[in-house]
């Protein structure tokens, strides 16, 4: 067909002569054929050129005008589509899950016991709505699954966890171009509310054991439906691992945990990434070879993470990025913690080696705050509003007023509760702040003015809820309490190595270890310290940092 549709270009063979040596009729073939060849290519060149171009280019001059010209042919020509997938064939060492293999693995796997927490997994499983968005469609997954309150609203009168509410630590167009790195992968799940405890396979805690423990512990939870919780919440691992270890297209992915095979040693993937690969079982030792393999982003290992949901007294406070310092440094590369903690160790170090006992620790704290204060802290602490709930507008279906109402009046209860959580964090940081400020003041022999006290939030009286219902969850975070949860959220490491060998570093250990903090804080204090480490890279070990 192509031959005779490009037969005008070619045009018609001349005969063949007895006057033509055999050498002549060889030279001449090859001739055609390499005119055959050229026209083909310039059918498929020209016409993926014009169906490709913007709108706004258009061909011109007389090299296009001959061309359409002399040969209509090549206008009418196939064009070439984008190669398309339907799947993609799954490789060994992979066991796709609803093969008959995949089957009786699952069946020996329940009958042991180590299929815990799957069926609430499962009841959630999602397939992510872009191709670069695994990690928020794992996410989402989870989150649902933990039966954690997002919040705000889906659609209609239903708050529902859905990717695109999952923009609270990178942009959702960014995820869209690029993914999600790690750390803010991790910050993102704990600003919407679940509790995380996370390594990286190239951390010291982050060994072939430790992850197969946290295999079994996830996998042999003998837990229920929500409602059914009682002795503990449901606990998902989540892994972020590269598919380059199991001979599968692409590279760094997110999935979480489905299932254990005890006895051949396999864990069941949930892939988020259906339309590419289903659920399938591999060696656990692979998984975790796969987290070892290197984020060229990070330029670091990946990590697998326990999320489980949070209480409402411990997901009031966050850290945020002050106006992009964390992203931007002087020299537009991302803030590591080595470049946070090598100046804090200078200024922070330097204040304590003015004096010695109390008040070197007095100074040394005075210094945190004025740091924490400053420009080289990139980032800062925030309180979660209350009253983040949106009021039911109307229900689906047609439902009762009185139904409505009974909503609303269940979301006014429960910002109530919220507001009052909320304000009890705020009175724990006062307390915080007066047990401090006591025990240096103590250690100075009670001789102390004004100047001597870091934060001088003891003799304000405790904050109670306004009055006025229409004021529910208005009090914001002031200035003094912030500087609390800011010098809290400092990892102890990090005030090691400022302090260590000085007078005031075991003074400054006893007051700010998280098990001697007021029982309502230590959660918080452990979530904002995790935080940290989320939201600032931390690809540059050569600082020896080791938070």
């Amino acid at each position: 067909w192509l031959k005779e549709m490009l037969e005008p270009e070619l045009g018609a063979p001349a005969p063949r002569g007895p006057a033509l040596s055999r050498a002549s009729r060889k030279r001449r073939r090859r001739s055609r054929s390499g005119d055959f060849s050229a026209a083909l290519i310039s059918v498929f060149v020209f016409r993926n050129f014009h169906a490709c171009r913007p709108p706004s280019f258009a061909l011109t001059g007389s090299p296009h005008e001959s061309m359409a010209a002399q040969s209509p042919a090549l206008l009418m020509a196939p064009v070439l589509s984008p190669k398309t997938f339907h799947r993609r064939k799954l490789p060994a060492p992979a066991i796709e899950f609803s093969s008959k293999e995949g089957q009786r693995l699952f069946a020996q796997a329940l009958a042991t016991g180590t299929m815990g927490g799957f069926f609430r997994l499962i009841e959630q499983f999602h397939t992510q709505d872009e191709p670069a968005f695994c990690g928020l469609g794992t996410l989402t997954m989870v989150l649902n699954a933990l039966n954690v309150d997002p919040g705000k609203t889906w659609k209609g009168p239903w708050r529902w966890f859905h990717e695109e509410m999952l923009d609270c630590c990178e942009p959702i167009d960014q995820v869209k171009q690029t993914g999600i790195i790690w750390p803010k992968w991790l910050c993102l799940a704990r600003c919407n509310g679940a509790y995380v405890d996370a390594r990286r396979a190239d951390e010291p805690d982050g060994t072939l054991e430790h992850f197969r423990r946290l295999v079994k512990q996830a996998t042999t939870q003998d837990i229920g439906c929500a409602a059914e919780e009682t002795a503990g919440s449901l606990k998902v691992l989540v892994c972020s691992y590269s598919r380059k270890q199991f001979l599968q297209t692409g590279d760094g992915h997110y999935s979480p945990i489905g299932g254990y095979h005890s006895e051949k040693d396999l864990v069941l993937i949930l892939d988020v990434a259906r339309f590419k690969h289903p659920p399938h079982w591999v060696p656990l030792e692979e998984m975790y070879k796969s987290m070892q393999r290197q984020d060229p982003d990070t330029k670091r290992s990946r990590g697998f993470a326990v999320l489980s949901s949070s209480h409402v007294d411990s997901a009031w406070l966050s850290l945020i990025a002050k106006c992009g310092l964390a992203a931007d440094n002087a020299h537009g590369e991302s803030a590591t913690i080595a470049e946070v903690q090598s100046a804090f160790v200078r200024t922070v170090g330097c204040a304590c080696c003015a004096g010695g006992g109390a008040a070197a620790a007095c100074e040394a704290l005075r210094a945190a705050v004025e740091f924490c204060s400053s420009p080289e802290m990139p980032v800062t602490v925030v309180a979660h509003d209350a009253c983040r709930h949106e009021r039911t507008k109307g229900c689906c279906g047609g439902e009762a007023e009185s139904k409505r109402r009974e909503l609303e009046g269940d979301e006014l209860e429960r910002e109530e509760r919220e507001t009052q959580a909320r304000l009890d964090v705020f009175n724990g940081l006062r307390e915080v702040a007066d047990s401090l400020d006591r025990c240096l003041m103590h250690e100075n022999g009670g001789a102390v003015g004004t100047r001597d006290c870091c934060f001088c939030l003891g003799k304000a009286p405790l904050r109670t809820p306004s009055a006025a219902g229409a004021q529910l969850g208005a009090e914001e975070m002031t200035a003094q309490e912030r500087k609390v949860a800011q010098v809290l959220a400092v990892p102890m490491c990090m005030w090691e190595d400022a302090l260590a060998g000085t007078d005031g570093w075991p003074l400054i250990e006893g007051l700010l270890k998280k098990e001697n903090l007021p029982a309502g804080m230590q959660r918080e204090v452990e979530a904002l310290r995790a935080q940290f480490s989320d939201l600032l890279t931390r690809g540059d070990q050569q600082g020896g940092c080791r938070c």
